[in-house]
């Protein structure tokens, strides 16, 4: 085999949208976004020392899958799942996917929703709304229309806590309300 056996093609494709790319790394989106979206499941590596643009091309793949996955308006938005080798380059790549999110329209905003998981006392503050923890009590505050109420409004007021204001309106079922909404 020649390593040309094994180089993908992005001669046919466009960005839907790029930030901050140099000519390298939009071959590169390109080229991963392809094998993303293709039927075949394949590898593609990026690598290289701090400093040169990997997580801008990690947020630009994703940002390709998913505006891509819009524009052919597939039925199941694409499902993502980022890791890194420390908590603090996940909440880093997490920060600024939310910061790209951020300058889309409103249509493509929604569709692009994200999860933090990961041990609570791993995950920093600055990333906090996108915990899975948070995100299960804000749908909990949500589906039981409790921000509306009276008892959280006075709570939020006096300083209390979300979590201990949940766990005195549900009492026992506080734990199961969490997982059910997790």
């Amino acid at each position: 085999p020649k390593i040309e056996d094994f180089r993908v093609s992005s001669d046919d494709q466009d960005l839907i949208v790029e930030v901050n790319l140099n000519k390298e790394q939009k071959e590169i989106v390109l080229e991963a976004s392809s094998l993303c979206l293709g039927n075949i499941p394949k590898l593609y590596l990026i690598k290289g020392p701090p400093g040169t643009g990997k997580s801008t091309v990690v947020v630009n793949i994703v940002l390709q899958i998913i505006l891509r996955s819009i524009k052919d308006n597939t039925k199941e938005p694409p499902l993502i799942l980022l890791s890194a080798p420390s908590n603090t380059a996940v909440d880093g790549l997490i920060l600024k996917l939310a910061d790209t999110r951020k300058k889309l329209p409103e249509t493509q905003r929604r569709r692009m929703k994200m999860i933090r998981l990961g041990p609570e006392s791993s995950i920093s503050t600055s990333v906090d709304k996108f915990k899975l923890s948070s995100l299960a009590r804000n749908h909990i505050l949500k589906e039981h229309r409790l921000t509306s109420s009276q008892k959280y409004k006075d709570a939020l007021n006096k300083g209390i806590d979300i979590d201990h204001f949940l766990k005195n309106h549900f009492g026992h079922n506080y734990y199961y309300e969490m997982k059910c909404a997790e």
